[in-house]
């Protein structure tokens, strides 16, 4: 095996603010440099390709087209075109830079990456962060040197691709940033929250399959069992995932005058995490693959609450957070006014959660165990 190995890293999005570009950047800064020099492909400038150069990766741009397979073998189509031009462009990449894997996380790259490196030497690992299947799989299987899975549920998808060549590798929490408060109320007076309240927080993109509305609907059914200044605070920070579901949301707010605050997109989540007695993700089943946000918060003391889907159960998988039944208003109503009036429940899950998410989720480890796998994959 000879070191450092040459991994491009490819990127379907030009930022950094959902799981996956987080995920990437984590990694990237973790590498131990003498087994591996980082490479990035990203489709256009941006918040991403700059946060790559400040950790020394250097960074290409690719325009990557969605990949559909009914024009894959259609190149006078305008899309084949497109799609085969990012494809040259990364044959390119691989043999100016002598790439060693190309490591993209995203249906659509890794076909495109497949692609490229026929006739070349280097390698296909596929990083799946998604628990749904995709009419692309079949086309990876036959490309990928290499399967890397979030979780048990994201790998389930390739459960004929061979065992030898496939791992979950769980994704890794930097504790240097994600770590308990010292002063919870200290950090909640510069937030400008309150300090006695019960604070619920709401991490990632604002949709449906994120489980808000449940949360939203759970909170309307609270309204009836506690006083107006008993009610939580419920804080939403993420991007809505389009222009309609964002005005449902806060007209929902509006309608029941639930206590709740939208505070968009922040690049001060893990104050935001610390500040919180829970992080609450009733995601419907295929939306995760394993949620970045639940153990980053759990990281930060908050109480980790999901559902009994794919990814979030490997997240609680030694009791370490509430899992509730997905698309149930009624039974998260139920478990957050259970925590709310039992102080000693409520810190049995904090420390189980930091303890269980410092064991497993070490983004230290799990890059190091990354980089054990490339050498299988050589």
């Amino acid at each position: 095996m000879k070191f450092p190995i040459r991994a491009l890293y490819a990127s379907h999005f030009d930022h950094a603010r959902m799981g996956g570009q987080k995920s990437l950047l984590a990694m990237i800064e973790h590498l131990d440099r003498r087994k591996v020099t980082p490479f990035a492909a990203v489709p256009a400038e941006g918040e991403l390709s700059r946060l790559l150069r400040q950790l020394d990766c250097p960074t290409f741009i690719v325009p990557f087209e969605d990949a559909r397979r009914t024009y894959l073998w259609k190149r006078w189509l305008p899309e084949a075109r497109r799609f085969f031009a990012n494809v040259n462009r990364l044959r390119a990449l691989i043999r100016e830079h002598r790439l060693d894997v190309l490591h993209p996380d995203e249906e659509s790259d890794a076909v495109t990456c497949g692609y490229a490196k026929k006739t070349t030497a280097a390698k296909l690992v596929y990083h799946v962060r998604l628990t749904n299947p995709t009419k692309l799989d079949k086309l990876i299987e036959r490309f990928a040197d290499g399967i890397i899975g979030v979780s048990d549920g994201a790998l389930a998808r390739f459960a004929q691709f061979p065992s030898t060549k496939k791992r979950v590798i769980f994704d890794g929490v930097d504790f240097s940033i994600f770590t308990p408060p010292e002063n919870r109320n200290a950090l909640r007076r510069e937030l400008d929250l309150p300090e006695r309240a019960f604070i619920l927080l709401f991490v990632g993109q604002v949709k449906a399959g994120k489980g808000i509305f449940d949360i939203l609907n759970a909170l309307t059914l609270l309204k009836t069992q506690l006083l107006d200044f008993e009610q939580p605070l419920f804080l939403i920070a993420g991007k809505p995932i389009d222009d309609a579901t964002l005005p449902e949301v806060l007209a929902k707010i509006q309608q029941e005058n639930l206590t709740a605050r939208y505070l968009g997109h922040r690049n001060d989540i893990h104050r935001l995490m610390q500040a919180s007695d829970v992080l609450t993700l009733p995601s419907h089943e295929g939306v995760e693959g394993l949620p970045r946000v639940l153990i980053e918060a759990m990281a930060c003391g908050a109480i980790g609450f999901g559902t009994n889907t794919s990814g979030l159960r490997e997240a609680f998988a030694d009791g370490n957070g509430v899992m509730v039944q997905e698309k149930s208003p009624s039974e998260i109503a139920r478990a957050i006014l259970e925590l709310m009036r039992d102080e000693a429940m409520r810190e049995a899950y904090r420390n189980k959660g930091i303890q269980s998410v410092r064991a497993r989720f070490d983004v230290r480890a799990n890059t190091d165990a990354v980089m054990r796998f490339y050498e299988t994959a050589l």
